[in-house]
């Protein structure tokens, strides 16, 4: 297996796509010192889509990702120059990727070929060496194999004669297939906010893993099926500074 009637293929021209990214905030005080919000916002995205004919398309097609998080806070000041903060987090994924599967079972919709409709070049395994009802006997070697012994391979050297049969060793079918899955998570998010000076303040935040049970359909060719699967977006924490210079008017940003 692995030898392929298809052609390399191209560039599968330009991938990228343009896409509205919505996001929504909203918060409020609730006091002296306690404030909440909530913000609705993508977390993850990415859309591309390369032609049926692209070099890679046994690799993919064409992917989708959206990642909703909705994320309802609370913050509260502990000091003058001390705030805390906590979230909920949840997320909703929606998942698309499109590829090719290569086949053996393209020309007459099976794997199995008999005697006589070989194609020259191509690699066959061979099953029997007839029919099994008494049918005439194919001799293998008069077409490229070293013997006629079942599961030898060989390159067939012309269409052959009888009723002995042999299976693809190779593939003459692209089937297109899709999986498309969501799900959805929850988990958390952290922050605080110090500052450190009149001038300079320093922020960190935390937001937790969150874990996916998704499910979904997949289609192959004209075959579909159900399908789960399971997957995790990282975790991550940020460190950020703020410094306001003597004029005023300069700041500097950093984070990490």
């Amino acid at each position: 297996t692995g030898t392929s009637a298809f052609a390399l293929g191209d560039e599968g021209g330009d991938g990228a796509n343009s896409s509205v990214i919505p996001a929504f905030y909203l918060s409020t005080s609730a006091g002296e010192n306690m404030s909440w919000g909530i913000g609705v916002s993508p977390t993850y995205g990415s859309e591309t889509k390369f032609s049926d004919t692209f070099i890679g398309r046994f690799s993919a097609t064409g992917s989708k990702i959206e990642q909703k998080n909705f994320n309802p806070s609370f913050a509260y000041r502990l000091s003058d120059s001390v705030r805390f903060g906590v979230g909920l987090n949840y997320a909703q994924n929606d998942t698309q990727v499109t590829k090719f599967i290569a086949s053996n079972r393209g020309a007459g919709g099976s794997a199995t070929v008999t005697s006589g409709a070989f194609v020259t070049g191509l690699p066959y395994t061979i099953i029997g060496v007839d029919n099994g009802a008494g049918g005439a006997v194919t001799d293998f070697t008069a077409v490229g194999s070293a013997n006629n012994t079942a599961g030898t391979i060989f390159v067939a050297t012309g269409a052959g004669t009888g009723t002995g049969t042999a299976s693809k060793a190779h593939f003459d079918a692209a089937l297109a297939t899709k999986l498309n899955v969501d799900g959805n998570a929850t988990g958390y998010n952290l922050g605080m906010m110090i500052d450190a000076s009149d001038s300079t303040r320093f922020g960190i935040s935390y937001r937790s893993k969150l874990e996916f049970d998704t499910k979904g359909k997949i289609s192959v060719g004209t075959s579909t099926g159900d399908v789960t699967a399971k997957f995790s977006t990282p975790a991550n924490w940020s460190l950020a500074m703020e410094h306001t210079l003597e004029n005023g008017q300069t700041k500097i940003l950093a984070d990490y």
